[in-house]
């Protein structure tokens, strides 16, 4: 049998790709609560729960992080965050004394030879998705500095955001003081200069509507550290910080470690004494970035349908 030149090449990408490309456990971790659960009756022998236990690509269970709040966690499946129904997270976080009353919950899918081989190389290209969904009224919204909704990716739970933080979505009752957006509408913190930047996606935040965020992580050429792109819609009105003059080729991490990262945090701030947080999560996915296993399925397939023909008689 003769193999042109072009089918040899084909077939080299397709093995290159694909041997590069994420492996079958890389190829999606997910979080849906399938397996219910709470802080009260948590479920630890099952992967899809709260809290959960090691398995498919998380690290280990779902962890909490306070600071002079108490956080309560609940599966729920009375009002789906989808239209399909199913379970979904609920978080209640409560101020117990004094200003910047905080606390996050979060779980880890980064890759560990040893402890979790099934999960993310966070250097490699991947999207993090989610559904989120405020609960409350937002009538005691209102301080910029201590009442906030704060979605972020670090290298373990964290109570409030800090250094070791790679992407950063946030939303404040009013100004925060560092300007670059509206009160009351998400924002993205852009670091490409070393400095936080803040980049306004004009969409309000409000109670009962779920929003789905989509966070690229991605190798560019001529950045010696990954970036990050973000979508964010809720149901009538999307923002895509790619179409932002300047962030073509995406946004900054905070942190200046090349792998750290891997948890993604749900937190949120309560102020004054007595005040309460109070939303909801599920659909938490990790995939490959798109265009790598669209690209990856297409030159496989190719190789594949070149062997076939060859095989006719």
């Amino acid at each position: 049998m003769i193999v042109s030149l072009r089918n040899c090449i084909i077939i080299a990408s397709a093995v290159v790709l694909l041997g590069t490309s994420p492996s079958a456990a890389e190829m999606m971790v997910v979080a849906n609560f399938d397996g219910g659960g709470s802080d009260a009756a948590p479920v630890t022998d099952v992967v899809d729960a709260y809290t959960g236990m090691a398995g498919d690509g998380w690290a280990g269970p779902w962890k909490k992080a306070t600071s002079i709040s108490s956080m309560v966690e609940t599966v729920l499946n009375t009002n789906p965050l989808s239209a399909g129904g199913g379970n979904y997270l609920n978080s209640v976080i409560s101020n117990t004394g004094a200003t910047n009353a905080r606390g996050s919950v979060g779980r880890s899918y980064k890759y560990d030879a040893t402890t979790n081989p099934g999960g993310w190389d966070v250097t490699k290209d991947h999207q993090v998705t989610f559904k989120f969904r405020v609960e409350e009224s937002l009538s005691t919204f209102d301080d910029g500095v201590y009442d906030a909704f704060q979605l972020f990716d670090a290298s373990n739970v964290l109570s409030n955001t800090g250094n070791d933080c790679r992407w950063t979505i946030s939303v404040n009752g009013v100004s925060d003081g560092q300007g670059g957006f509206v009160p009351g509408n998400w924002y993205a913190q852009d670091w490409s200069t070393g400095s936080q930047v803040n980049i306004d996606t004009g969409i309000l935040l409000e109670s009962g509507v779920v929003y789905d965020f989509e966070i690229t992580v991605r190798n560019v050429e001529g950045y010696t550290k990954q970036r990050w792109d973000l979508t964010i819609g809720n149901g009538t009105t999307s923002f895509d910080s790619t179409l932002v003059s300047g962030l073509e080729n995406g946004m900054g991490f905070r942190s200046t470690a090349a792998t750290v990262g891997g948890y993604v945090n749900f937190s949120a701030r309560a102020n004054p004494n007595g005040d309460q947080r109070n939303f909801s999560i599920n659909s938490l996915h990790v995939v490959p970035e798109p265009s790598i296993a669209a690209l990856g399925v297409t030159l496989a397939l190719a190789a594949l349908g070149m062997g076939a023909r060859r095989r006719r008689p």
